[in-house]
Order: C-alpha cells, then structure tokens, then sequence
C-alpha cells in the first residue's frame, strides 16, 4: 500500500515521529505494527515499527535512526510516498487491570508502550543509556522512573526498580 508523508517531527537528534496518511480502515489494535519498505541503493527492506497513534486518517511511529534504513525514513519530507503494510501482528483488546500492572520498557521499546499508556493512570519504569529518551517522556507526557545506567537519579535497568512497586502483571518492551 502505498501511503503519503503527512509531518515529520524530531524529537532528539536520532529519534523522530513520523505521520503518514492512512487508507486501509481495518480496526487496529494494541499491539499491531506496520512494515516499512526503505529503499537504498544495495538492498531494499521492509522495517518493523510499532503504531504509537492511529487515527481515522493518519498512523504515527516513533523511529529511532539506527543504521542506513531508519536513515533513509528520517530523510523522508511531507508529500513523500511510503510503501506500507498494515496492520501486522495479532494485537490484542485492552483488557488490563492498571492498578495491579506495571510497564516496563527501555529506549526504542516505549514506543509500544505508548498507546497502552494515553489518558490511564499507570505505573511505568522506563530506562535508557544516557537520557536521549527525555524530550520523547515529554512529548507524551509521560511519567514514571525514568533510570539510566550511568548517570541521573536512578542509576542502572528498569529491572533494578521493579521492587519498588506493587503488581500482578508486567507488560515490557525494548531491550
């Protein structure tokens, strides 16, 4: 399917949202992710990346530029075409009791954490290396314990934390 640049945002130096127009009006659940096909001159790919916002007639993801295929997306404008598959992966209903839930996730990872998080009342431990992550927490307005494994408040992994809280269910993402 081929779908239309609508924005691009950059949050950080390496991470961006990336806005495209949406035609395929399938129901889109928790969970789901689309497949991005980049296209460089040794090899043409097709890319995972987690849907962070589905509207009536726009998807968002959250992308981190990594290497030369998360490069080629960051160097797309409004009004460039994207070859897009969607929705991928089986998904799920939200059916999770917040109070007893914790979300786990680290760098890229919060990208599918995102949409089990807007408008809820949640508990979230999210880590990354050195901080980059902040401006996205921000723009989310997301909160929680934000560690990192060398510098700031909490120092190490978002497991070292998980003590620190009461709960019967743990969804995560990131590595």
């Amino acid at each position: 399917m081929i779908e239309s640049v609508l924005k691009k945002i950059y949050l950080t130096e390496n991470v961006f949202l990336l806005e495209i127009s949406r035609s395929n009006r399938e129901n889109i659940l928790l969970g789901q992710f689309a497949s991005i096909k980049t296209s460089l001159k040794d090899k043409i790919l097709r890319r995972p990346f987690t849907i962070v916002k589905n509207d009536k007639n726009s998807l968002t993801f959250l992308i981190k530029v990594v290497g030369s295929s998360t490069e080629n997306i960051g160097n797309l404008d409004k009004g460039d075409y994207v070859d897009i598959l969607y929705p991928l992966g089986k998904g799920f209903e939200e059916n999770l009791d917040y109070e007893n839930t914790i979300f786990v996730g680290g760098g890229i990872g919060i990208a599918a954490l995102i949409p089990f998080l807007k408008g809820k009342n949640y508990k979230l431990v999210f880590g990354d290396r050195e901080g980059e992550y902040e401006e996205v927490l921000k723009y989310f307005s997301l909160k929680g314990l934000h560690c990192q494994e060398k510098k700031g408040r909490f120092k190490g992994y978002p497991t070292d934390f998980l003590n620190r809280f009461d709960f019967d269910t743990i969804v995560g993402c990131g590595p």
